[in-house]
């Protein structure tokens, strides 16, 4: 049987500046966020995804890998837009404008099989969180728009509220976090330590090129990601913690779906932007990738 998953977040406006040696590479003007990279992920799993979102009546919403229908639009002057300045060993990210919040949408939402929460700058609240958690069988956060701040040059930096974060430890079933907002929300830079702290088996820790942590009956473990020339890693969260939700609610195997998210992820991070994901066999990719499962000792 084919399950909805709900994707609830904004669909953004990405302004890319990709730097070389401190000069201006290239600059790009994409669709992104969470629902747009998310959606990328509908040709290679089993249930629908229906999109609760927020954008302008000009955001192209044709463009998005999905059938209109599939899309819930909450009417905004504005479309939450970032600016990303893109350096070889970092990046910078800046805010510059922002759709309207999905709480009041979402406390009509009653009952569903899984859902995906992946806010990028406050449009959901932990309450809503509370909320989706009680009407769905499954419920995956992605954390980092709970801890974003606003910077008053429009940079985005991390604060947050340990309590809220601990919150949606405590209620989601899976939890996203990068090793980065894993460390700064714990003060730990070893991921025994990390887990230690985060004090949840919900917690899925992406690793960049290095793979995905998580907790399986209390033990730590890894799977490591394939060798890609990275061009752009925006968005590969996003299709990866999709791609898991999907194969988890079709197997319900925690492994596998990690397995089979780090193989749709390490395509998307080949191309610049919101690109269709190519038709290659990544149930084969995932089989291979689950044969570096390793336990990671305590």
């Amino acid at each position: 049987m084919n399950h909805k998953i709900t994707l609830i977040s904004h669909l953004v406006l990405d302004d890319k500046i990709f730097f070389k040696e401190d000069k201006v590479k290239e600059e790009y003007n994409q669709l992104g966020g969470p629902a747009t990279y998310g959606l990328l992920v509908r040709p290679f799993i089993k249930q629908k995804i229906k999109l609760l979102t927020s954008c302008s009546k000009d955001f192209p919403i044709s463009k998005i890998q999905t059938n209109p229908k599939n899309i819930t639009v909450i009417p905004s002057k504005t479309t939450t837009r970032f600016k990303h300045e893109i350096f070889h060993s970092h990046r910078n990210l800046y805010l510059i404008d922002t759709a309207k919040e999905l709480n009041t949408k979402i406390q009509t939402i009653n009952t569903g099989k899984a859902c995906l929460c992946s806010p990028v700058f406050k449009e959901i609240s932990v309450d809503s969180v509370k909320h989706l958690t009680q009407n769905h069988e499954i419920t995956v956060v992605d954390i980092q728009g709970f801890l974003r701040f606003r910077e008053k040059n429009n940079l985005i930096t991390f604060k947050f509220s340990k309590d809220e974060i601990t919150e949606i430890l405590k209620i989601a079933d899976y939890v996203k976090l990068s090793y980065e907002e894993a460390s700064i929300i714990t003060q730990e830079n070893t991921l025994t330590r990390i887990f230690t702290k985060l004090g949840y088996e919900s917690a899925i820790i992406t690793l960049g090129k290095e793979g995905v942590a998580y907790k399986e009956e209390k033990r730590i473990f890894k799977i490591q990601a394939p060798l890609v020339e990275e061009i752009d890693p925006t968005g590969a969260g996003d299709v990866f913690i999709t791609a898991f939700l999907g194969k988890l609610i079709e197997t319900g195997e925690i492994d596998y779906a990690v397995a089979f998210g780090i193989a749709l992820a390490s395509h998307a991070v080949t191309t610049k932007g919101a690109e269709p994901l190519p038709k290659v066999n990544y149930k084969e990719i995932a089989d291979e990738l689950l044969s570096t499962k390793r336990k990671i000792e305590t």
